[in-house]
């Protein structure tokens, strides 16, 4: 590009680049301003335990026959009022939701101002529900059930293996149980695929459900809360490990594969024989073998010298 191309571009160039920032820009402003003028922030306590001090190592404990008494702080920052209808406690594992409780509350915060809103949760029905660390979150929702706002906790639920939670694990550890013992049994039995990418697919579906068992059980028994930096690299990684097993493992001998016989075994017999199958002329009697060979006739009596005697 020349020098005076240069000089007739770069002008348009700047007035295009100044035009895209002078439209971009009121809407940073819009944002921004939204952003501090629309701000709705929430606190909360459970049992007056705050929510941002639960932890993996100090969970909030949650019993099923007690009532959690629940305060719920509200600060209002918009220009008009907030109307919360309900409050959700809710806990979540690998992004299924394994209890819920909604309670309606009904509670108007003016603008530019805070309120507080205290209730006893029943948790009658969390027993037969989940049990372990549960990574969970309490949120606030408008009148058409959108989020507000929300707060993320760890919970210790007292509950009992045989809930809902403990026997989906349970589950898992059947199934995974079942397509391992199959994949075995078929590698003992040389029946898995001559493929290998194949025959690593087929362990592949056990180490995924090795890796939901371990989530679930580490879980239930509160070694660690599953969160997704932690379940999701778990999971690949045993299934990872299983699909390498099953591709290394050896290839299965086909049936009815057997060396074929050296073409020296082979002259003198039949047409027919000698383009049977190898296992069938491995099976065939000796005696029919023999048989098949054509005979050649016997050397004169004297053998070559007697011959060479006769010749002039």
């Amino acid at each position: 590009m020349t020098p005076n191309r240069i000089r007739r571009t770069l002008p348009k160039a700047l007035a295009g680049t100044a035009a895209l920032l002078l439209a971009v820009m009121p809407l940073f402003f819009a944002q921004a301003a939204s952003a501090t003028s629309g701000e709705v922030t929430m606190t909360a306590r459970i049992d007056g335990t705050p929510l941002s001090t639960s932890s993996e190592a100090h969970p909030i404990k949650l019993y099923p026959l007690r009532s959690a008494l629940i305060a719920v702080t509200i600060h209002n920052e918009t220009d008009t009022s907030l109307h919360v209808a309900t409050v959700r406690l809710a806990g979540q594992v690998m992004g299924l939701t394994f209890f819920a409780y909604d309670t309606t509350v009904e509670v108007v915060v003016p603008p530019g101002r805070t309120v507080t809103h205290r209730y006893a949760l029943g948790l009658l029905g969390l027993n037969g529900q989940a049990t372990g660390l549960i990574q969970s979150s309490l949120a606030i929702l408008g009148p058409g059930q959108q989020a507000v706002a929300s707060q993320g906790l760890v919970v210790d639920v007292r509950g009992s293996l045989r809930s809902v939670y403990g026997m989906f694990g349970l589950a898992i550890a059947v199934l995974t149980a079942l397509a391992f013992t199959g994949a075995l049994v078929r590698l003992a039995r040389h029946r898995l695929h001559p493929n290998r990418f194949r025959r690593g697919l087929r362990f592949l579906v056990p180490g995924i459900g090795l890796g939901l068992f371990l989530v679930f059980t580490l879980s239930a028994t509160r070694v660690f809360v599953p969160q997704p930096g932690r379940w999701v690299p778990l999971l690949v990684v045993s299934a990872v490990v299983l699909f390498g097993l099953g591709y290394l493992t050896p290839s299965p001998e086909l049936p009815g594969e057997e060396p074929l016989p050296a073409p020296a075994q082979l002259a003198g017999l039949p047409l027919e024989l000698a383009q049977a199958p190898a296992g069938e002329i491995a099976q065939a009697p000796a005696g029919e073998i023999a048989a098949a060979r054509p005979r050649l006739p016997a050397p004169p009596p004297g053998g070559d010298d007697a011959g060479d005697q006769g010749l002039p």
